[in-house]
């Protein structure tokens, strides 16, 4: 009972959370469950190796969002953990944490979505954090308190008018994504960021 109790207030907080990353961004879900190197979706990642082997890299990316501006399409990969899960720029780079970036090469490796733009790779953390100490705090600062605790983790697009619309009530830190843009509309220290030649 204890176990299912939890796991009710784990759903409830996680679907919350979701629509208010709706509601706080211009960036809309436009795919679920999306599969590459299967029978359907995308085409598969292929690896040649020196001795002339292929290797096929086949996975399934749990949400796509999307923001369009102009002739200009950004997208945001979502992958939903339930575990603590820290984006580490050193473990991709020395291959131990390929998750993220392999599902954006699955992306663009598809004649169909070439020439989409990266917004962002995030890993969205399903949890029901415990808040202490909530004798006098209103409902307002215990949500900000928990949306805090479940912000997303990853890279985003170093690119300011992109990161608002991203997260429209960004002030300062943003409760939502790895980012802070202080006065002046300048990135601040502590912003999980990567340029498009980065992402590349």
């Amino acid at each position: 009972r204890i176990l299912v109790k939890r796991l009710d207030r784990v759903v409830l907080r996680a679907v919350w959370l979701i629509v208010e990353h709706v509601k706080r961004s211009s960036f809309e879900p436009v795919a679920y469950e999306v599969n590459f190197g299967g029978k359907d979706g995308l085409p598969p990642i292929n690896i040649e190796l020196p001795s002339g082997q292929q290797i096929k890299l086949t996975g399934r990316i749990d949400r796509i969002d999307a923001f369009e501006t102009g002739n200009e399409k950004y997208i945001r990969i979502i992958d939903y953990k339930s575990g603590n899960k820290d984006f580490s720029l050193s473990n991709v780079y020395y291959g131990m944490q390929l998750q993220l970036v392999t599902y954006l090469d699955a992306l663009w490796k598809d004649e169909s979505t070439k020439a989409i733009l990266p917004g962002g790779i995030l890993y969205f953390k399903i949890d029901d954090p415990l808040i202490r100490n909530k004798r006098g705090v209103t409902e307002e600062e215990i949500e900000k308190s928990i949306m805090k605790q479940l912000k997303m983790k990853g890279l985003v697009l170093a690119d300011v008018k992109l990161l608002k619309e991203m997260d429209k009530t960004i002030d300062g830190a943003s409760l939502i994504i790895p980012a802070r843009i202080n006065k002046g509309d300048t990135l601040g220290s502590g912003s999980s960021v990567a340029t498009i030649e980065q992402f590349n």
